[in-house]
């Protein structure tokens, strides 16, 4: 991180801080996302970069989700969605099937939100998240 720092390459340092807090929840180390999704979204919108922007709004939804954050999940994917949708990322789908997973936003009402990434890594397709 130091070298992308460095030479300012703030879109390396967007894309390392993303695979290092997806990492980390993937691991259950989910803090430690959280700061890492956070940073990339700081560096991603302080130099319009949205593309690091969408995948970090998509990971800090994930950690969000995977805390029994929902409405903050929520809140993230439907960031998400609007940047992937803005810039026709693949990603798109993704985060949609997410929003459809978590069901309409009631306050108070605990989601049965199954994880569609879960679901398909179980099915022996790689995640794209």
């Amino acid at each position: 991180m130091t070298i992308a720092s460095e030479i300012g390459a703030p879109r390396v340092q967007t894309n390392v801080f993303n695979n290092i807090g997806e990492t980390l929840r993937k691991i259950g180390r989910y803090d430690e996302a959280l700061q890492h999704h956070q940073s990339a979204l700081d560096i991603a919108s302080d130099v319009g970069e949205r593309l690091g922007q969408a995948r970090a709004h998509h990971g800090i939804a994930h950690v969000m989700h995977a805390t029994d954050r929902l409405d903050e999940a929520r809140a993230h994917w439907l960031q998400a969605l609007a940047l992937a949708t803005e810039l026709g990322m693949p990603l798109t789908g993704e985060v949609q099937a997410h929003l459809d997973a978590l069901g309409p936003a009631e306050p108070g009402q605990r989601s049965r939100h199954r994880d569609p990434c879960r679901d398909r890594n179980r099915s022996g397709d790689r995640p794209t998240s």
